[in-house]
């Protein structure tokens, strides 16, 4: 799990799903996807655009942006796991689309 800018805590924290379970004493750091969804809340509008474009993406375009770089950058398992991670995560985003209102 990556760790995001946006903090549980503040005005984002009326945005963010949250359990009933007590807050910790320092801020947890939330993941890139629940900070997507928190800004999707705020301005649905911004994240239509942004996962329209995501959409027009396809794992070809993906496929041809690995296949320039130098071998010695990157080997062809480590490119086909990248493209598998951006695949999903391509997704997990989109499916955020269906969970707005």
């Amino acid at each position: 799990k990556t760790k995001s800018a946006f903090y549980n805590e503040g005005e984002w924290s009326k945005w963010i799903l949250t359990t009933d379970a007590p807050r910790e004493a320092t801020p947890k750091p939330i993941s890139p996807l629940d900070a997507f969804r928190a800004a999707s809340l705020l301005c649905p509008a911004a994240s239509d655009i942004w996962l329209g474009r995501l959409q027009a993406v396809t794992e070809a375009d993906e496929q041809q942006i690995f296949a320039k770089f130098p071998a010695e950058w990157i080997t062809e398992p480590s490119s086909q796991f990248a493209l598998k991670m951006l695949c999903r995560n391509q997704n997990e985003l989109m499916n955020i689309r269906k969970e707005l209102p």
